[in-house]
């Protein structure tokens, strides 16, 4: 098993985001880290929490037809400022 990536030690287990407690790493990938949570309100029941990569948004397109979206954009984008 790789180490855990600087995202995923960006928390740690006991530390609250919103109303979850964090409980464990189960795992990581290219947009972010899942961890097992404890959710406090409404309910009280263990979920699994996906904490999004900063860096997400850079992460190289998923699918061709999306590849040619981001394209387009970056296409407009510099006519725009043109």
């Amino acid at each position: 098993m790789d180490p855990p990536s600087e995202a995923a030690t960006d928390h740690a287990p006991g530390e609250r985001i919103g109303r979850y407690k964090l409980l464990q790493l189960i795992g990581e990938g290219g947009f972010g880290v899942v961890w097992m949570a404890a959710q406090t309100e409404p309910v009280r029941r263990k979920v699994a929490l996906k904490v999004i990569k900063l860096n997400a948004r850079r992460c190289s397109p998923t699918s061709p037809r999306e590849a040619a979206l981001q394209a387009r954009r970056a296409a407009l984008a510099a006519l725009e400022q043109k």
